[in-house]
């Protein structure tokens, strides 16, 4: 199961995006199985994108707790 696909949320997505949701307007491939090779393209795209948005937030947080690791020390220096 993905999320709803919307192309503004999944930009790296898009073209895939399009594949599938034109596979799925022939209701003959989407129920027989037809469509699967795009939704696996699909969804090796999105674990793509959310791995990297993913490893993004994780260096973010490692900043925000390196800056205030760094503010506590020199609070603790002051005191």
């Amino acid at each position: 199961m993905h999320p709803p696909l919307t192309i503004h949320r999944h930009p790296g997505c898009e073209e895939i995006i399009h594949k599938l949701e034109a596979c799925h307007k022939d209701w003959v491939k989407k129920f027989s199985g037809g469509c699967n090779d795009y939704k696996q393209e699909l969804t090796l795209c999105l674990r793509a994108e959310r791995l990297q948005n993913q490893k993004a937030n994780q260096a973010q947080v490692a900043d925000k707790k390196r800056r205030v690791k760094e503010k506590w020390a020199e609070i603790e220096e002051n005191s």
